[in-house]
């Protein structure tokens, strides 16, 4: 006598068999994430800052951007070096990785600031901004506008 039901068992299996390559990938793009964000921690000094026009010249001598994951929680920080031993935080804050290569900064602006992000190079990074350019601008160069386009490279401190 034939098993009652015979689609059904082909059925569930088949189901079982796409939740867990389901899960297989949402984990491999946690992990894809989380993998990109640990070759950005540590500290970067911000090598240009082009939007509109060349904002490099605005910014502080020497600015540098931190990235750290503590405890779980990953977090940045800005800082500009004026001249001389004195130093200045523009903006730091909380890090968010909502998907693949953007990264939010979540918290240290008036709204959040998104960026797209890849690696030229192993020593080099190159942020282009996703939202938040008017945020990020009026705290690094003093400049309220809003910028459709901004680009930020980032390079190891002795390249």
């Amino acid at each position: 006598m034939p098993p009652p039901f015979p689609h059904l068992r082909r059925l569930v299996l088949g189901a079982l068999l796409s939740g867990a390559l389901l899960l297989t990938g949402c984990d491999n793009t946690g992990s894809e994430r989380t993998s990109l964000y640990q070759r950005l921690t540590g500290t970067w000094r911000l090598e240009r800052l082009e939007g509109n026009f060349d904002y490099t010249g605005r910014l502080g001598e020497e600015t540098k951007v931190s990235f750290r994951s503590d405890d779980g929680a990953r977090t940045y920080e800005i800082v500009s070096s004026p001249g001389g031993d004195s130093t200045r935080v523009l903006a730091e804050g909380l890090v968010a990785l909502p998907g693949g290569d953007v990264l939010r900064m979540a918290t240290g602006f008036e709204r959040p600031v998104a960026w797209r992000y890849r690696f030229q190079t192993s020593t080099r990074a190159v942020f282009d901004i996703e939202r938040g350019s008017q945020a990020f601008l009026l705290r690094l160069v003093g400049s309220g506008e809003q910028a459709s386009t901004l680009r930020m490279v980032l390079a190891q401190p002795d390249q």
